[in-house]
This record gives C-alpha cells, sequence and structure tokens, in this order.
C-alpha cells in the first residue's frame, strides 16, 4: 500500500479497480496487524487503538466490498507479498518492540491511505 498510492499519487488517472483493490489490501492489512498487535503487544494504549482500528476498518471493508460488488470491481482475498513481508516481521515481535513497530507501521499506514484516498477524489474515474 505505501509504495502503491505513492505511485497511485502521481498517476493522471486511477482506475476504480486500482482505488479498490489498494483500499482493501490496506484494510486487510491493518486488520491482521491490528490483531496481533492485541494478542502480542503490551501497551494497554496502543491495545485500546487497535480495538477501533479493528472495528473502524472492518466497517469500511463492509461498505468497499458492497460497492465493489455493485459495481463488478473484484477486491484481493489475500495479502500480497509487501504486505505479507510486513505482517510477517510484526509476528515476529513481542511485547514493547511490538508496540513500537505497531505505531511506526501504522504512522505510514495512515499517510499512505490517505494519498490513496485524497488522489482518487482528484483523479479517480468512477466506474462505468
Amino acid at each position: 500500500m505505501v509504495m502503491a498510492s505513492a505511485s497511485l499519487a502521481r498517476a493522471a488517472e486511477i482506475q476504480p479497480q486500482t482505488f479498490a483493490g489498494s483500499a482493501a489490501m490496506s484494510d486487510l492489512f491493518e486488520i491482521q496487524a491490528a490483531k496481533i498487535e492485541v494478542q502480542n503487544g503490551r501497551s494497554e494504549k496502543i491495545k485500546a487503538f487497535v480495538e477501533d482500528m479493528i472495528k473502524d476498518h472492518g466497517q469500511s471493508t463492509e461498505k468497499l466490498n458492497a460497492a465493489a460488488a455493485k459495481d463488478g470491481v473484484a477486491l484481493p482475498a489475500a495479502l500480497d507479498a509487501g504486505h505479507q513481508k510486513k505482517l510477517d516481521a510484526l509476528r515476529a515481535l513481542k511485547g514493547v518492540k511490538l508496540d513500537a513497530a505497531y505505531a511506526s507501521t501504522q504512522i505510514t499506514m495512515h499517510f499512505s491511505a490517505v494519498a490513496l484516498f485524497g488522489a482518487y477524489s482528484k483523479n479517480g474515474r468512477a466506474a462505468r
């Protein structure tokens, strides 16, 4: 998502399939990363944040799935190799090390998602 949305932000026109796939990948990653933090993290403040992340990204996934189905847009069912590598790196950590890595990853993913949605709002082509 980080690399994809950076290149998307520079794209002249973003296709609905590209946007939806990137948004779905972001949600999928963030939900899975949040579950790792709940299981293996230490900070109660981060865990409280994580519960909101799971809820919020679960809701956005439901909305995205409904819109994609309506428009005939296929969404990824699993993480791509880059996101899986990041998830595996988080999975290998525990306690405060996981807390720090998770927080850093969330900041990066948030800015990436903001860039993706901003680019699509300016340069996206609605599905026909």
